[in-house]
């Protein structure tokens, strides 16, 4: 039997791979429809992947300049995923890496508010215990 989530599609296209002018790692950009296609908004986390399975996360951008059967890549991306230019890639909104990644980027926000609220108690008492110390020597 299957879990309720993974009986639920991901929205995916199908594109040609164009090779971005930008040498920056990172991003894709798009057409603006594709965004709609895909569900998803602009600087989303969508997983980009070739036939072979071979999958890496990237964020979208929208460009209407782009072809609407195209996704511009970076260079070191088109490297990581081993796609040249007219390749065919799929982009994919996973709903559930999307969602782990959320989650684990809010258990990180979490640990450092908490981790930053002990090193702040642990400084006011470093400097309160200091302050002490130096009215005992002045007396």
């Amino acid at each position: 039997m299957k879990k309720e989530d993974e009986t639920e599609t991901n929205p995916e296209v199908k594109l040609k791979v164009k090779k971005s002018s930008v040498k920056f790692e990172g991003s894709m950009r798009v057409h603006e429809s594709i965004l709609e296609k895909l569900g998803c908004e602009e600087k989303d986390q969508v997983v980009l992947m070739k036939d072979d399975g071979k999958k890496i996360l990237n964020t979208i951008f929208a460009d209407e300049l782009v072809a609407k059967d195209t996704v511009i890549l970076r260079t070191e991306t088109m490297e990581d995923l081993d796609v040249e230019e007219g390749d065919e890639v799929t982009l994919q909104v996973n709903k559930k890496i999307i969602e782990d990644l959320k989650g684990s980027a809010g258990d990180l926000k979490d640990d450092v508010k908490e981790k930053s609220g002990d090193l702040k108690d642990s400084v006011k008492k470093k400097f309160s215990k200091d302050e002490d110390e130096d009215e005992d020597k002045e007396e």
